[in-house]
């Protein structure tokens, strides 16, 4: 490939990588897991250098005020639609991890106005299915994907699992139908 090939491929590229981003308007990352914003701080100014970005704190997050009505998922979500509405926005990608991807999923369910185009959810949690609870609580393997171990909670997991050590023993503890519940990993 001679050097002027290589140039257009190059070029082609990047024309493609702004047309897709070109697409994006505007990309709502509610990506706020436990490190709060500074968390996705470095991608949004990465999709900031082709598109427009919203990157919100959500109300009652990082010392910001939370109005009392606003205490479930699906009302922070019509908040986040109703901000689209209130500004002509259409056709947006909604990027979301952690709890964002919780919200980002509830806003793409709940949107009947097309106001989402693309939804991308990373390492969402908290996503909740009517017909399809999640009872079990289990660990893999990292290295080979092989079950570790499994316990069913008796109801629905209602969060991603934390990780603690006391005393050099390290523990998991997961929430689950109103009791939070904490296993010591072997030795």
């Amino acid at each position: 490939m001679t050097r002027m090939e290589s140039n257009r491929k190059q070029q082609n590229r990047a024309d493609f990588v702004r047309a897709v981003l070109a697409l994006c308007v505007l990309a709502l990352l509610s990506a706020l897991g436990g490190g709060g914003p500074s968390t996705i701080a470095s991608l949004a100014a990465h999709l900031a250098e082709g598109a427009h970005v919203l990157a919100p704190t959500h109300p009652g997050w990082n010392g910001t005020p939370r109005p009392e009505w606003l205490d479930r998922i699906d009302q922070l979500a019509r908040t986040y639609l109703h901000l689209l509405e209130t500004r002509g926005l259409s056709d947006v990608t909604v990027i979301g991890s952690s709890i964002g991807g919780w919200i980002a999923a509830e806003m793409a369910a709940l949107d009947t106005t097309g106001r989402i185009g693309g939804l991308v959810l990373i390492d969402a949690t908290g996503i909740w299915v009517d017909d399809a609870p999640i009872p079990d609580f289990f660990a893999l393997d990292a290295r080979t994907g092989e079950l570790l171990w499994k316990t069913n909670l008796g109801g629905t997991v209602a969060s991603g699992p934390i990780t603690f050590a006391v005393d050099g023993r390290q523990y998991v503890a997961v929430a689950g139908e109103g009791a939070l519940y904490v296993f010591g990993l072997p030795e």
